[in-house]
C-alpha cells in the first residue's frame, strides 16, 4: 500500500475516492474542533496540521524516513552525542526531528512514550511531563538547527517553532484521534 491508496467517506453518496492522508487531515481537524484546540485558535498553525497528517500518513504506511535512517534513539546522551558529532546542521535537524516525531506519535497515539511492551519492566520511571518536556526540547532543538541550516526563517523551522511550543497542545489532538478516528482503544486491565 501507498499513501495513495483512496478512502471514501461513510455516508457521502457520489463522493470519489480520495488519498489516505486526506482522511487524516480531516479527521485530524475534526478532532482540533471536538478537543477544544481549534486551529488558529492561538496562533495560526494550520502548518502544522499540513505537517502532522503527512506524519500519521508516513507512519501508517511505514514510509517515516525517521525508523529508516536509523536515528530513533531512546535516551538523551546518546542522541546529543550523536548530534553535536554531526558537523553538518542539516544532519542535526534531521536527528532532531525524527526523535521529536517519534516521541509525538509515541506519546499522543500510542500513550507510550517508553516504546516498551506492555507489562514490561519500566526502565526509566519518568512521569508524563517529563516525556512531554523532552518532546518540546527536541522540536526546539530541531528548530534551531534548521535556523542554522538555511539561514533564514523557513516553513518547516516555523512548524517545528510551533510544535516545540504547543507540544502538549498536540499531544491532546493525536490522543483524541487515537480513540475517535483510529479506533485505538486502551486494553482492559487484568483486575
Amino acid at each position: 500500500m501507498e499513501p495513495r491508496t483512496p478512502w471514501r467517506p461513510v455516508g457521502k453518496g457520489g463522493c470519489r475516492p480520495s488519498p489516505a492522508y486526506f482522511y487524516m487531515i480531516d479527521n485530524l481537524l475534526e478532532c482540533r474542533r471536538e478537543s477544544g484546540f481549534p486551529s488558529n485558535g492561538e496562533f495560526f498553525d494550520e502548518d502544522v496540521n499540513v505537517y502532522l497528517a503527512s506524519l500519521l500518513t508516513s507512519h501508517v504506511f511505514g514510509t517515516s524516513g525517521a525508523a529508516a535512517t536509523g536515528t530513533i534513539m531512546h535516551y538523551d546522551i546518546p542522541l546529543f552525542e550523536t548530534a553535536s558529532g554531526e558537523t553538518d546542521p542539516r544532519r542535526r535537524f534531521i536527528i532532531y526531528r525524527a526523535n521529536a516525531d517519534d516521541l509525538l506519535v509515541r506519546l499522543g497515539v500510542f500513550d507510550n512514550p517508553e516504546g516498551r511492551r506492555p507489562g514490561s519492566a519500566p526502565h526509566m520511571a519518568m512521569n508524563r511531563k517529563a516525556w512531554i518536556g523532552r518532546g518540546k526540547a527536541y522540536y526546539s532543538l530541531a528548530w534551531a538547527s534548521a535556523a542554522e541550516t538555511f539561514r533564514r526563517p523557513t516553513a518547516i523551522g516555523n512548524v517545528m517553532s510551533k510544535l516545540s511550543t504547543g507540544f502538549e497542545r498536540y499531544v491532546g489532538i493525536l490522543s483524541a484521534m487515537r480513540s475517535s478516528c483510529l479506533n485505538m482503544i486502551p486494553r482492559i486491565s487484568d483486575g
